[in-house]
């Protein structure tokens, strides 16, 4: 089956790269630069313990685990654009959401964003998508 991380990954990549007026994306182990005053996302997946699932040497395992999708937006500027994309985001990788690719079929647990964070320059906002 090869490696399911790679898979899952480009599950979520190719679902986030379908959202509407995507900002720029800061991919994993891609050189970016941010771009001052312009907000862009970094996403990571952090995959889980796998679970077995069937039994026997052959048997599949389940995979869990988080992706991770951090918005970054200019300091200075108020809430509403980031609260915006915040919100579509969550909507975009809602609880049931399937993601397939290559074979497999990624389900959203659930999303959520965590708490706004103020950094010097930028207002920070990760949001978590729990999958299985």
């Amino acid at each position: 089956m090869g490696a399911p991380e790679t898979k899952i990954r480009a599950a979520f990549v190719t679902k986030l790269q379908a959202f509407p007026s995507l900002p720029s994306v800061a991919w994993e182990n891609i050189s970016f630069t941010p771009t001052a005053g312009t907000t862009y996302l970094a996403p990571f997946l952090l995959p889980g313990e796998p679970i077995q699932a069937e039994l026997g040497v052959a048997g599949q395992n389940r995979h869990t685990g988080i992706y991770q999708i951090s918005i970054y937006a200019p300091a200075g500027k108020g809430v509403s654009a980031i609260n915006t994309l915040r919100d579509g985001l969550v909507d975009h990788f809602k609880r049931g959401t399937l993601l397939t690719y290559d074979g497999i079929t990624v389900q959203v647990q659930k999303a959520w964003p965590g708490p706004m964070l103020q950094e010097t320059d930028w207002i920070h906002i990760p949001i978590t998508i729990r999958y299985r």
